[in-house]
């Protein structure tokens, strides 16, 4: 029975819909698995290259994760070390949120803009602001151990992915219909594609912005210069957000340890200039637009996973839609929540193409 346009988009968000329970009591597997997903697709590459060398499937997964582990813990194990450090000079006994208020405080008085800006209520916002961002990093920083266990699980669970993927493929593919097996055989071809290439060019606009940040920050003279400078950049994973949210830890760092208002303003200048560079150069031209997702849906993605997985939900979320949108397009039933889901680019490039 051919079902109505409007039938179809109904039956498509209560597939959403179910999709979001189970994510949401299958989180403890879900995650793991997601992770372990997109780590095999990742390392595939260096881990065939290898396996083809070593005849050892066990040793060439073993160096690529060790790669892995590199790459992520160095920068990782720098700015822990780095925090350390700055939590101690930090502590609530010798600097604190009177000693931000009373140099924004300072400053205005300075400047002759304590006359039309209401110094109490601006201590009120700033302590709500710093008690924000003191909160997110207490979460991001407590969410990091259990971060560390899905990424424990994920490396196990790529083990057995990558060393049964062929023929569990072919066991599949083999008990599918002809029309199925195509779709599916171009899922599995576009899928890894769809990830490598959206992580290998956010890694590399990341890279280029921790450097970026780092020496702006380095050249304005702010402590800890290098620690905020990956911070951001590691930020950045999140669209739109991520980088703005890393501004404000250096900023109200410098507000802290600064007697004055030039250190801060030239920290707001560089991020916008930085910014300007990011978004009209680097993204699209490294990136480009590898998942042709409505940046409205990346926003609600983001939100929602955030809100079921936490800080795992955001960094998974991205790669998982432009997946899912892969595979609506291959269905009758999901091809107008896919279109839906899909950026204008993508829309007209369809377009053009039918």
């Amino acid at each position: 029975m051919k079902l109505h346009p409007i039938q179809k988009l109904f039956f498509s968000l209560g597939t959403l819909i179910l999709a979001v329970v189970v994510m949401w009591y299958g989180a403890f597997l879900l995650i793991p698995i997601c992770y372990a997903i997109i780590l095999g697709i990742v390392i595939n590459p260096v881990l065939t290259y290898l396996q083809s060398k070593l005849k050892s499937h066990f040793l060439a997964y073993l160096i690529s994760i060790i790669g892995v582990l590199l790459l992520i813990f160095i920068p990782f194990g720098v700015v822990t070390d780095q925090l350390q450090s700055l939590f101690s000079e930090l502590e609530m006994d010798s600097i604190g949120i009177e000693k931000v208020t009373s140099s924004i405080q300072q400053t205005l008085i300075e400047t002759r803009l304590s006359t039309v800006i209401d110094l109490d209520m601006l201590k009120s916002q700033m302590d709500k602001v710093l008690g924000f961002l003191g909160t997110f990093v207490q979460s991001i920083l407590s969410g990091s151990g259990h971060m560390l266990v899905n990424f424990a699980l994920a490396i196990v669970f790529s083990y057995f992915f990558s060393a049964y993927y062929r023929d569990t493929k072919k066991i599949i593919l083999a008990e599918l219909q002809s029309e199925e097996r195509k779709k599916w055989r171009k899922i599995a071809r576009q899928a890894p594609n769809i990830i490598r290439s959206y992580l290998s060019g956010m890694l590399i606009v990341m890279a280029i912005l921790a450097v970026l940040n780092s020496l702006a920050l380095l050249i304005i003279g702010i402590k800890y210069a290098f620690v905020w400078g990956l911070i951001i950049g590691m930020l950045a994973i999140i669209p739109y957000a991520g980088t703005f949210i890393g501004l404000m830890l250096p900023l109200s760092y410098s507000f802290i340890s600064s007697n004055d208002y030039k250190q801060p303003l030239a920290i707001i200048i560089c991020y916008i200039v930085i910014q300007q560079i990011e978004g009209n150069f680097l993204t699209p031209k490294i990136v480009g637009d590898k998942l042709n997702v409505n940046p409205f849906i990346i926003i609600v993605m983001i939100l929602l996973f955030g809100k079921i997985w936490g800080i795992d939900g955001v960094i998974i979320s991205l790669p998982l839609i432009g997946v899912v949108k892969a595979i609506l397009q291959e269905y009758p039933g999901g091809q107008l929540l896919a279109e839906i889901i899909s950026s204008k680019e993508a829309q007209n490039q369809e377009k053009s193409n039918s």
